[in-house]
């Protein structure tokens, strides 16, 4: 069953709470171009720099006996979460992480029943735009004059 860890609690375990995956969007960071006019020329010359925070929207499922019990779950998956940044990890995608994720808004409850006993709950984080390996491997790609001075580099270390 898919779920999330973020500032080391569980959402299923931790929380209770099931993700919804149909709902789920884990968005793509989106690009940043530069433009710039030159001299004596029509139009302007566009260049790739650098991409924006992802947008990551999660939809969990709460059950409870009261309207007091689902504002109750609600609440606690605020509290743990809300302020907070680090890590987050999606059982989605296995040996990857996002980093300095952080939620944006207040989790929202949308009630699916009269009698208020299940509800959606959509928290939506940003996170950086890409995602970082939990379980690269570190190569040696330089040592400099005979000395201990080495500079790693992090094999497979981003995701898009």
């Amino acid at each position: 069953m898919r779920k999330i860890i973020f500032k080391n609690i569980d959402s299923l375990a931790g929380l209770g709470l099931t993700i919804d995956s149909e709902l789920t969007v884990i968005g793509d960071p989106p690009p940043n171009f530069a433009e710039e006019k030159i001299p004596n020329r029509n139009g302007v010359i566009s260049y790739f720099m650098d991409y924006d925070p992802r947008k990551l929207t999660y939809v969990f499922n709460i059950i409870g006996s009261s309207l007091t019990a689902l504002e109750a779950k609600r609440s606690q998956l605020k509290n743990a979460f809300m302020g907070h940044q680090g890590d987050l990890y999606d059982t989605a995608f296995p040996g990857w992480r996002f980093t300095n994720a952080r939620i944006t808004a207040p989790p929202e409850l949308t009630y699916n029943t009269r009698n208020f006993r299940t509800a959606k709950l959509t928290v939506e984080f940003t996170a950086d735009p890409l995602m970082e390996s939990t379980a690269g491997v570190r190569f040696q790609i330089i040592t400099l004059a005979g000395r201990a001075i080495t500079a790693y580099i992090l094999a497979n270390a981003v995701l898009c």
